[in-house]
């Protein structure tokens, strides 16, 4: 009869362990994911804003991460407007698979530290990219941006504002993916039209300048990207 409470006592236990074994597995899987975001947002030199999400629902802002993010934020600080843009994406990452991380978007930079390739290299199923530099990115930070793009080989698409040099994003050639490439500058210089030359798979590149592209520059653009669909605005 001893025996009895004996094999009870092990039973539970092994309920407790076949219980407590997949919530340690989530646990941990959220904890890596909250640690790679927060990894990007500390590779970056202050930002106004780093976001991250799925291709179709980024901008959308009406998905039931959103509800529950807004929520939190509200509980936490009353007001969702006031919390953290940083620790908002970092909800984010618990609720989701880094698989679903196909886009980031960096907004007003200062600069990239040295581990941000380490960092960028957790998001392996990234498709979209967007950079907005307001000119204060030094050039060595913008080269090891576009070389870390490099790496990145499932990007499909660019969304480059601000400050880019060709000397930098020369650093991109022979992408294997990109599709597609927007650019909204002061204004472009012809050499771009070289390294976008070298994606064996570009489609669309859409340039919008704050001064009108030269009939020569565009003439650039228009024969080195042929079979390219090329657009050219003003703001």
């Amino acid at each position: 009869m001893a025996e009895t409470p004996r094999k009870n006592r092990k039973l539970r236990w092994t309920y407790v362990l076949a219980l407590s074994l997949p919530v340690l597995v989530l646990l941990t899987c959220a904890g890596y994911r909250v640690y790679c975001v927060a990894a990007l947002q500390n590779a970056v030199v202050w930002a106004k804003h780093i976001g991250i999400g799925k291709a179709e629902d980024l901008d959308a802002g009406t998905g039931w991460d959103d509800e529950v993010i807004d929520y939190v934020a509200k509980q936490a600080y009353k007001y969702s407007i006031n919390f953290p843009w940083s620790s908002r994406e970092r909800l984010r990452a618990i609720l989701h698979p880094l698989s679903r991380v196909e886009v980031i978007r960096i907004s007003d930079p200062e600069g990239f530290s040295p581990e941000f390739g380490t960092a960028l290299a957790r998001f392996p199923h990234l498709r979209v990219f967007g950079f907005y530099n307001p000119g204060t990115v030094p050039e060595e930070d913008l080269a090891m941006l576009f070389a870390e793009l490099r790496q990145s080989k499932h990007l499909e698409t660019l969304e480059l504002h601000g400050s880019i040099t060709h000397h930098s994003f020369a650093l991109l050639t022979g992408h294997p993916n990109i599709r597609g490439v927007k650019f909204v500058v002061a204004t472009i210089t012809p050499e771009i039209a070289a390294t976008l030359k070298t994606f064996p798979n570009l489609k669309d590149v859409k340039i919008t300048t704050l001064i009108e592209t030269t009939p020569t520059t565009q003439q650039v653009f228009q024969e080195s990207l042929s079979g390219v669909k090329v657009e050219f605005e003003r703001f």
